[in-house]
């Protein structure tokens, strides 16, 4: 049975093999929507954990 991983970005589970592909797109979304929103709202991009939790 594949094993399930959360996206550090977005929280979703997804099968071990397509998180990165996953993550690639998902950050690139955040992105966009981050810059659309008023610069005092604005966030850092969230940064992957070395312990593979969020």
């Amino acid at each position: 049975m594949t094993e399930s991983v959360l996206c550090h970005i977005c929280g979703h589970k997804y099968k071990r093999e397509y998180i990165n592909v996953h993550e690639q797109a998902c950050l690139l979304r955040w992105h966009i929507a981050n810059a659309k929103l008023p610069e005092n709202l604005r966030r850092p991009a969230s940064c992957k954990s070395s312990s593979g939790t969020p």
